[in-house]
């Protein structure tokens, strides 16, 4: 009898440590898939010429679902910055071109390329 209770203790102790290590591996890979997809997104925009705009339109749907995903993994406070990322992310793109500025306006006014301003917003994602 006490074979079986101490097997049986064995096995429900050894179910929780598998579920304690794969929530783990889960939060692991989905911090890094979110790593490397903002890795990518900077590649990308590095390999687009003078096509920010069209850069900018596409990595939108990525970085909605990308932060959506990995929500679960981080910290109360990480979900607010990445929220609050990419609200900025989004409305970036009006604000730097309000009023029909072109990209040379934008760059005069601030300083920055379009290019290093969104460089800039994909960094904030990963702060």
């Amino acid at each position: 009898m006490k074979e079986v209770l101490l097997t049986m203790f064995g096995a429900v102790i050894g179910f929780f440590v598998s579920r304690l290590t794969s929530h783990f591996d889960r939060k692991v890979d989905g911090r890094n898939d979110f790593r490397d997809c903002i890795l990518d997104l900077h590649a990308k925009l590095d390999s687009s010429e003078l096509d920010e705009e069209g850069f900018f339109e596409e990595s939108l749907p990525i970085l909605r679902q990308r932060v959506w995903k990995v929500l679960h993994f981080v910290s109360v406070k990480r979900q607010e910055c990445l929220r609050q990322a990419m609200k900025d992310y989004e409305a970036h793109h009006k604000s730097e071109f309000a009023g029909g500025h072109t990209r040379f306006v934008a760059h005069a006014d601030t300083g920055k390329s379009h290019k290093e301003r969104l460089h800039e917003m994909l960094n904030k994602f990963e702060a």
